[in-house]
């Protein structure tokens, strides 16, 4: 394979921006350039456990959705839609069937899967998702809160999208706008306070980029297991066969996180995943605020479905 600058339907800044950052990447680079990551040694897996399989689709071909082990997938939206229209499109599209935004677990399930003529558009960029990140400050440490309640009222992305944050305090640089809130809206609390389980000190004082071998350094890293949650494995045998080299998760480093907040506020960013080639694809994107994306359903089953 021969590495290339990423090719994205995105628009231009995000991809010279998204380079710019994989370049200053060590790992990433190495492996770009061919150079063989060693293999890291597997660690015995808790008795019982199995290894991870790809689960099968079952399709509703009247209804054009896709059941999922106990989650109802729908198409994908024709156009890349930001946050706003993102949620508006699922509502107008199916007003009575409860379904919200699917989460960045439920987008890594979904390309996994490879569901028939939903493949391609599936690797394409899925952003905006439901889930959510939250920057915040502890005893001068930033710390990373995520959440994608599938609750329209107490979601931080469905919040932004109606506007019930309110107004925030925009910090402009290097082309990029962040939101700041102040940390005691009842709508940021409840956020952290259910991302306890979900929350980790930022990995990196510099670094803005994480790269991960394939070999089982990606699969059973604690971040990316939060991020990705029961989709990790599968994710990452996709990315594999997709040649991707490595998985990434982008975010905001630390020090720029320092400058924008302090205790009494946070700064909030949507998450989902990138696309369009082995490259993009291979990214968890914790960094950009305002792009756009196919966005796609889901809702859960009343109880789980027979795969076929």
């Amino acid at each position: 394979m021969t590495p290339e600058t990423p090719i994205s339907i995105q628009p231009e800044e995000r991809k010279s921006t998204l380079w710019e950052i994989l370049s200053k990447c060590e790992g990433a680079m190495r492996l770009l350039r061919g150079e063989k990551e060693p293999e890291i040694e597997d660690s015995p897996e808790p008795e019982g456990q199995q290894n991870s399989t790809i689960p099968k689709v079952t399709l509703h071909k009247t209804l054009h959705r896709w059941t999922i082990g106990d989650t109802e997938f729908s198409q994908s939206s024709a156009t890349d839609l930001n946050i706003l229209r993102g949620v508006e499109h699922i509502q107008d599209i199916y007003p009575k069937d409860s379904f919200l935004l699917q989460s960045i677990e439920e987008a890594a399930l979904f390309r996994a899967c490879r569901v028939p003529d939903q493949e391609t558009i599936a690797e394409l960029f899925q952003y905006p998702t439901r889930t959510s990140i939250i920057y915040f400050l502890h005893r001068g440490e930033v710390m990373i809160a995520i959440d994608d309640i599938a609750d329209p009222e107490k979601n931080i992305v469905y919040a932004l999208a109606h506007g019930k944050l309110g107004s925030s305090t925009e910090r402009h640089t290097n082309n990029h706008d962040y939101l700041i809130y102040e940390r005691s809206k009842s709508l940021i609390q409840e956020h952290l306070e259910r991302a306890k389980r979900r929350t980790f000190k930022h990995p990196s004082n510099i670094a803005s980029i994480l790269s991960f071998n394939l070999n089982g350094e990606y699969q059973k890293d604690v971040i990316v297991k939060t991020i990705l949650g029961k989709s990790t494995d599968v994710h990452a045998e996709y990315l594999k066969s997709k040649n991707s080299p490595v998985g990434l998760i982008t975010l905001i480093d630390a020090p720029s996180v320092k400058k924008f907040i302090d205790d009494d506020h946070v700064l909030v960013r949507p998450c989902g995943l990138g696309g369009t080639n082995a490259y993009n694809i291979a990214v968890i994107m914790g960094y950009y605020r305002g792009d756009t994306g196919a966005v796609r359903g889901t809702r859960k089953t009343k109880k789980e479905s027979v795969n076929t």
